[in-house]
């Protein structure tokens, strides 16, 4: 029967249709277990393409640091923990999938950076992702819009979700020391600030240690608040933490020593 198809192979993969990718993570949310999957009747493997790459790569994932484990640390082999393992990693994929999906519209107001209530600081930070390392910057205003403090350093992180995550906490850190009625701490990475906003929401595993500290420096700061921001209300931050990587310069900057295109953002969002 196979031989039938030898000649038309090429022109029946490509007339056979392709799913959506989010087809696949709903029928996974239907599984208890999802540590393995099999596509019966697989044809050409649109499917299974698909089925591999969302529990295939999981499965294989976890494999390689359990044999890792045994060979290395000399830890027990457990299938249980594996399973465990598997089924964790690909909730956080769906939910980390489903975030992405969800349109966020900001409010106008969110567009342009605006200065925060009286008496209050506001902080900006960003990452700028290198291929050794990466920058982190945070960009701290009072209410009138003046610069209170710039200042950029190195990450020791090439992932820029890690990076991102290392920059909120660097500005829990700097809000700490501020004597102000309140403090606002803004991102544009939303993944970050959604874990801070929704402590009940699972956080990617990347950042997880680095979120619970977080957690821990906001409960003790009850004057500190964080929020997400899209890039064009962030660019203070963005650009200098963009500039500090190319440049190789980190520190502390004020408008006298600054790249002039910082100072000119920083001057335009005083304007607003």
């Amino acid at each position: 029967m196979a031989g039938l198809f030898d000649k038309q192979a090429e022109i029946y993969s490509d007339s056979r249709p392709t799913y959506p990718s989010e087809w696949f993570s709903k029928l996974a949310a239907l599984t208890s277990q999802r540590s393995l999957a099999w596509d019966a009747g697989t044809g050409n493997g649109q499917a299974a393409l698909a089925l591999f790459l969302l529990f295939g790569a999981v499965l294989f994932d976890g494999v390689w640091k359990l044999r890792n484990q045994v060979i290395f640390e000399n830890t027990s082999l457990s299938i249980e923990d594996l399973s465990s393992r598997i089924g964790r990693l690909l909730a956080e994929f769906q939910n980390s999938r489903a975030a992405e999906a969800v349109p966020v519209r900001p409010a106008k107001r969110l567009l342009v950076w605006s200065p925060p209530r009286r008496f209050s600081f506001k902080i900006n930070v960003d990452a700028a992702i290198g291929p050794l390392f990466s920058s982190i910057a945070a960009v701290a205003r009072d209410w009138r819009g003046r610069l209170v403090f710039a200042c950029s350093q190195k990450v020791n992180t090439t992932f820029p979700l890690q990076a991102e995550a290392e920059a909120v906490r660097w500005a829990l850190v700097l809000a700490a020391k501020l004597e102000a009625v309140s403090v606002f701490i803004e991102s544009d990475s939303k993944i970050c600030c959604d874990a801070l906003v929704n402590p009940c929401q699972t956080s990617p595993w990347r950042i997880r240690s680095i979120v619970m500290e977080m957690q821990v420096l906001l409960f003790d700061s009850s004057h500190v608040f964080v929020s997400w921001v899209t890039r064009s209300a962030n660019m203070a931050a963005h650009l200098l933490a963009k500039w500090s990587l190319s440049c190789n310069l980190f520190g502390s900057f004020d408008l006298g020593r600054c790249p002039p295109i910082f100072a000119s953002v920083v001057e335009r969002d005083c304007g607003n």
